[in-house]
């Protein structure tokens, strides 16, 4: 994906308001967008994907 960058947890948290439990466990739910692995130690976040769940979520609200 041109122009996406990849964001660490802290990023994603702060965007998001959600705590690191609640982000894995709604990945697990496949209810957020799942992590990309760099290395064994090393996971980040599409920039964009996590952009799109905060729209998706703020349409749910004015529906």
């Amino acid at each position: 994906m041109a122009g996406d960058s990849l964001v660490p947890i802290k990023i994603v948290r702060e965007k998001t308001g959600l705590g690191v439990t609640s982000i894995y466990e709604m990945m697990a739910q496949g209810r957020f967008p799942k992590q990309i692995p760099l290395t064994p130690r090393c996971v980040r976040w599409s920039q964009r994907e996590i952009d799109e769940w905060i729209d998706e979520r703020k349409a749910e609200r004015r529906s």
